[in-house]
């Protein structure tokens, strides 16, 4: 196999404590392009047929219930379906300490550079083509209640005024409630590329 193309258009990535996984909502198609090398001379002597196998890792389900993953190979030539197969999934993954979420990611300035703790890196909205429509927002949304006394802001110290923030709104929810706003304000010109930190 020389390489693979994933299409992720029906994929939410998600950044949690455990590492990275892809969510699949459901009734979402993922297709998978795979470019197979041609046979050599001396493979191609052997008589019979060649067989790969395409392996699937299926690590469980974010909400209970059972869920149901089908697999279909064919040919993207003419579509004809080549082989067929499913497998169910009943596990429930269990919830990691924290996970990443965001109204929209730039391809390289994806949501996890907003915590990462490095000024060198920044979470940016799409600004071309399709640029995603205010307002924008990033957050970390905890498994258990957890107790903050503030939040600290770096601007991003490259890409001019890119990324840099104008008005801004903390809002917080506790467990069964609805968001309320914790903090909110707008940075000056002078403050903008100033670290911005509110107390709670």
């Amino acid at each position: 196999m020389d390489a693979f193309t994933l299409d992720e258009r029906n994929l939410v990535t998600r950044v949690h404590s455990d590492g990275i996984y892809h969510e699949l909502a459901p009734g979402g198609v993922v297709s998978v392009t795979v470019n197979t090398p041609g046979l050599e001379e001396r493979e191609a002597a052997v008589r019979g047929d060649w067989r790969g196998i395409l392996s699937v890792d299926i690590y469980g389900k974010l909400d209970p219930g059972n869920g149901r993953v089908i697999l279909e190979v064919l040919d993207p030539a003419t579509g004809e379906v080549l082989g067929t197969n499913m497998a169910d999934v009943a596990y429930q993954l269990p919830a990691p300490a924290w996970t990443i979420n965001t109204s929209s990611a730039r391809q390289g300035n994806v949501a996890e550079y907003a915590f990462d703790g490095d000024t060198t890196t920044a979470w940016r909205t799409p600004a071309r083509g399709d640029r995603a429509a205010p307002p924008h927002w990033v957050g970390m949304e905890f498994a258990q209640p957890v107790s903050m006394s503030g939040i600290r802001h770096h601007p991003p110290v490259r890409g001019g005024m890119t990324g840099v923030v104008k008005e801004w709104k903390l809002e917080v929810r506790r467990p069964g409630a609805d968001w309320e706003t914790a903090a909110e304000g707008e940075t000056t010109a002078g403050e903008a590329r100033q670290p911005l930190e509110v107390t709670l």
